[in-house]
């Protein structure tokens, strides 16, 4: 079977913890993060964030397609009119560069 990337919509500041478990489980994921200089009253930290905030890449077979949604903090894959849409391979390798 041919893998596809799927944008997939997890909870809310748990894409870390769902891409580890997915990581965990031998699912080819990419998590783009970015260095963001945050402030508050006392200090200035830089810190690392989702640059799509709720939202992890996964690359995987059809077989696969509902062991990820199994995933705590997994909500669903992006679709339209009810399938999930793959992401090309262009926008995934654009992303990473």
């Amino acid at each position: 079977m041919e893998k596809s990337w799927f944008a997939l919509y997890v909870r809310s500041r748990t894409e870390r913890k769902v891409s580890a478990e997915l990581s965990h489980q031998g699912i080819e994921l990419y998590l783009p993060l970015q260095k963001v200089l945050k402030q508050w009253s006392d200090r200035k930290k830089w810190v690392e964030e989702p640059l799509f905030r709720s939202y992890i890449f996964v690359n995987i077979e059809q077989a696969d397609y509902y062991r990820v949604l199994n995933v705590h903090g997994a909500v669903k894959y992006i679709s339209f009119e009810g399938k999930a849409v793959a992401v090309p391979n262009q926008q995934i390798e654009a992303i990473r560069y």
